[in-house]
C-alpha cells in the first residue's frame, strides 16, 4: 500500500516535488485536490491523505472515497455529493457516514426517472441529475425557483438530445441517440469579468474582449455593471454550436455602486466576489445578502474577500448571507499580505483591486488562479502593455 500524511495550506511546488518518486499518489492528488500544498511529512502505514478541509483515501494510487471536515470551506465536490444523495435516492444505492458525509460509497442501479425541486439554485446538482436522466427508465424533470446555467442542456442538444426547458422547469428524455460533433468553446465571461473591471477601475484603460460567452443565464452580471455606470458595448454577436458569443469593449469608468439581492444572487453567483470588491472604487459601494451559499462555496467566500479587503483598508460590514463594502469615500486602498484560502476567485478579486491600491499587494496562495484561469496573471501582465487588446 502507498500512503501518507499530507499537511499543508500553500504553494503546490514542494509538495509536488517530494511526490516525485509516487506517480500514482501525485496523479491522485492533482486530479481531485484544488487546494495545493506546501509542507508535508509521510507517516508508517497511514492510508489518509489529511488535507486542510477535506480528507482522501487512498490506496495504490487510486482515490477511495474523501472524508469532509465539519465547518466552512468544504470542497465543491463534496458540496455537491452532498446535495445529489437525497434525489438519487431510488435509483442506485448511496451510503454516507452519518447520512450524507464523505466518504460515500455508491453503488449503480436501476434508474428511474424523477421530478425533483431544486431546494437551493444550483447548476451542477440540476447537471448532474440530467445526466443520470439519460439512462433513466423515462422523462426526467428539474425544476428551480431562479434559472441557474444552462450550458448542459444547450450541449446535450447540441449532441442529439431531447431537452424540454420552461420558465422553471427543464425535462429530459432518456436514452437519445447522440452524435459526436465539433463544438466551439466561447471565452468564459466569468473569467473575463475579472479582466473587465480591472479596465473600469485604471483610469484610461480600454479593453477589447474577443469571442466571449452571452449566455444570458450568465450575462447578467453585464446588466449589472452597466447599470452601475460601466461603458461596456457588445459587438459581433453571433449564435455558435447553441452559445451566443460576442465580443466585449470595456473602457474606464465612474461607478455609482449599488445593490445585488434575491434572484441576482443566483444569477450572478460566480462573479460576486469581484463586484463586491470593485465596491470600494464606487460611488456609494457595494452590498449584497440572500448570498450565504457564498459560504460553502471553495471558501467561505464572505469571510475571506472580507478578511482580505479589511488589510487592504476597505471598510466592509459582514452580515450572515452577504457583505457591503464602502465606496470611494472610505478612501483608497492600500497594498497589502492578503491570503484567498486557496480560492481562486478570491484571488483573482484581491489582485484586480490591488491594481489600484496605494504600495504593492502581495496574494498568498496565487496558483489557485490555475482553477479557473491558468493564464490569468500574465494576461494582466500582457495587458498592461499591450493598450488592451
Amino acid at each position: 500500500m502507498s500512503a501518507a500524511v499530507i499537511y499543508g495550506e500553500g504553494l503546490g511546488k514542494r509538495y509536488r516535488r517530494g511526490l516525485a518518486g509516487d506517480p500514482g499518489l501525485r496523479h491522485a492528488l492533482d486530479r481531485f485536490v484544488k487546494s495545493p500544498l506546501s509542507a508535508f511529512r509521510r507517516k508508517k502505514d497511514e492510508t489518509f491523505w489529511a488535507l486542510k478541509d477535506v480528507s482522501l483515501e487512498v490506496k495504490e494510487g487510486e482515490v477511495l472515497g474523501l472524508i469532509g471536515r465539519n465547518g466552512a470551506g468544504k470542497t465543491t465536490l463534496l458540496k455537491i455529493l452532498s446535495r445529489i444523495t437525497k434525489p438519487t435516492t431510488g435509483w442506485a444505492e448511496i451510503r454516507g457516514r452519518d447520512g450524507d458525509l464523505a466518504p460515500l460509497e455508491i453503488r449503480g442501479g436501476s434508474l428511474r426517472a424523477i421530478d425533483y425541486a431544486l431546494p437551493v439554485p444550483s447548476a451542477q446538482v440540476k447537471s448532474a441529475i440530467l445526466l443520470a436522466g439519460l439512462y433513466a427508465d423515462g422523462a426526467t424533470a428539474v425544476r428551480e425557483s431562479v434559472r441557474t446555467r444552462d450550458h448542459t442542456e444547450l450541449a446535450l442538444r447540441e449532441f442529439g438530445a431531447t431537452v424540454e426547458t420552461t420558465k422553471d422547469s427543464i425535462r429530459i428524455q432518456p436514452r437519445p441517440k447522440l452524435v459526436a460533433r465539433q463544438l466551439t468553446v466561447p471565452g468564459d465571461l466569468s473569467g473575463g469579468v475579472f479582466l473587465a473591471c480591472a479596465a473600469l477601475i485604471l483610469p484610461d484603460s480600454s479593453l477589447m474582449l474577443h469571442n466571449v460567452g452571452l449566455n444570458a443565464t450568465r450575462a447578467k452580471v453585464l446588466d449589472f455593471l452597466i447599470s452601475i455606470g460601466a461603458q461596456i458595448n457588445i459587438a459581433s454577436v453571433q449564435l455558435r454550436d447553441g452559445e451566443l458569443i460576442g465580443d466585449l469593449s470595456v473602457k474606464y469608468s465612474q461607478l455609482s455602486g449599488g445593490s445585488i439581492a434575491g434572484q441576482q444572487v443566483a444569477e450572478m453567483i460566480d462573479e460576486l466576489p469581484m463586484l463586491a470588491a470593485l465596491g470600494a472604487y464606487t460611488e456609494k459601494g457595494i452590498e449584497i445578502h440572500d448570498a450565504a451559499e457564498l459560504r460553502v462555496k471553495e471558501s467561505d467566500r464572505i469571510a475571506t474577500l472580507a478578511t482580505g479587503l479589511r488589510q487592504m483598508g476597505a471598510d466592509v460590514e459582514e452580515f450572515t448571507d452577504g457583505l457591503r463594502v464602502a465606496g470611494r469615500s472610505a478612501g483608497k486602498l492600500r497594498g497589502a499580505k492578503v491570503d484567498p484560502q486557496g480560492d481562486h476567485r478570491i484571488a483573482m478579486a484581491l489582485s484586480v483591486v490591488a491594481l489600484g491600491a496605494e504600495g504593492d499587494t502581495v496574494v498568498r496562495d496565487a496558483e489557485c488562479v490555475g482553477v479557473s484561469f491558468p493564464e490569468f496573471f500574465a494576461t494582466l501582465e500582457r495587458l498592461r502593455g499591450s493598450g488592451g487588446e
